[in-house]
């Protein structure tokens, strides 16, 4: 039977989820769809190699390899048209792989995202990277035609990503491919039929190495979209991006009516993330610039 969706699982610092995760997935017995589990080389890969995976299939990472990077390793490895990304860190809704099969991704509607809750036993840690990450996709909402989804939580039509192999080389960093997808005429969507429930096992330290990774590439792509005036302009506003960053986010979370929910402390959390991602922003800047001053 031909595989009609791969499901790829990105694994970073997330383990301790894949039970949950693969239970709710429930991929046994469903020949139609592969699971792809891609985990970056060291002891979490070892440590899953040894365990029952469930009917799903086991993708070694580079060493240290992020989110995108395994995304793409999974994207590249897929036997479907039809991929679904998830992160460890998000478990899917009961329901999620039958709703996920029906969504109609193809050449036009080249992305369908869902939306997120976080898990009710959440502290202050796990609220603050809530807030960072999914404030905005809080909420489930069906729309044809959208600037933005999260590519934790959707289905892409696998063909339009490796139109892009120049931006696959480097990872699966959503906002640059929906750039392109949008220049090409193509649209995301969003749908309410896709649900996934945030159960962070990050610690603050880890996620802001993370924050830091992921605002370093974000600068490095600015960067490379922008002429010399532009990039200089940017450098030299950068000290300011947290401050931003901290700002948007917070009127994003007060649209989506999460800060009644969030404890007072994942305000000082996301100052912390907010900070680190501002560094990143600025390295990638500073570096992108560097190399363009040397051609």
């Amino acid at each position: 039977m031909a595989t009609q969706l791969s499901v790829i699982v990105a694994v970073e610092q997330a383990v301790d989820n894949l039970q949950a995760l693969l239970s709710r997935l429930g991929p046994s017995g469903r020949p139609e769809v592969e699971v792809l589990l891609c985990i970056a080389r060291g002891p979490d890969y070892e440590r899953v190699a040894a365990a029952d995976l469930a009917n799903s299939r086991l993708i070694e990472g580079c060493s240290g390899a992020r989110i995108p990077e395994l995304w793409r390793d999974g994207i590249i490895a897929a036997a479907s048209p039809r991929v679904a990304l998830l992160t460890a860190h998000c478990p899917p809704h009961d329901d999620w792989l039958a709703e996920a099969m029906q969504l109609p991704v193809d050449a036009r509607t080249v992305g369908i995202g869902g939306y997120f809750v976080n898990a009710a036993e959440g502290d202050a840690l796990s609220w603050g990277i809530f807030l960072q990450r999914y404030r905005d996709y809080a909420q489930a909402i069906d729309a044809i035609d959208v600037g933005e989804i999260a590519a934790d939580n959707a289905v892409y039509w696998r063909p339009a990503i490796l139109q892009s192999d120049d931006l696959l080389r480097e990872g699966f960093w959503e906002p640059d491919f929906h750039r392109r997808f949008r220049a090409a005429g193509c649209r995301l969507a969003r749908s309410s039929r896709i649900r996934v429930e945030h159960r962070n096992v990050y610690t603050g330290s880890q996620f802001m190495a993370q924050r830091f990774a992921h605002g370093r590439q974000f600068g490095a792509s600015r960067a490379r979209q922008s002429g010399a005036l532009r990039r200089a302009v940017l450098l030299a506003s950068s000290p300011l991006i947290p401050l931003v960053v901290y700002f948007k986010i917070l009127r994003g979370a007060m649209r989506a009516r999460l800060l009644r929910e969030a404890p007072a402390l994942a305000l000082l959390w996301l100052a912390a993330f907010c900070i680190a991602w501002g560094g990143g922003e600025a390295l990638g800047l500073l570096t992108a610039r560097m190399r363009s001053d040397m051609r």
